[in-house]
């Protein structure tokens, strides 16, 4: 399972079937974080996939995109490193 999966609201359709797929992705990779990438960083639809479960978003035009991502992804790999770990040592309790 990835640690991290990078979900671009914009590619292979509209934003309404980007944040319906964060819970599905999560039900197959419930350890995963999902990160959402998108042009327009202000839409409801990035709050609805950030209370479905999206571990952050980040506007694919921001001037620093790079530096961005690389610490998004960084937090979202520890926040899943973190849940694996709790379930872990909650199983062998």
């Amino acid at each position: 399972q990835p640690e991290v999966v990078l979900l671009d609201v914009e590619l292979g359709g509209t934003a309404r079937r980007a944040v319906e797929a964060v819970p599905r992705l999560l039900a197959r990779s419930p350890f995963s974080s999902v990160l959402v990438v998108t042009r327009r960083p202000s839409g409801h639809e990035l709050q609805e996939a950030v209370d479905l479960g999206a571990f952050g978003c980040l506007a694919r035009a921001a001037r620093d995109l790079a530096a961005q991502l690389s610490e998004a992804v960084a937090a979202a790999a520890l926040a899943a490193r973190r849940d694996r770990s709790a379930v872990g040592r909650r199983s062998l309790q």
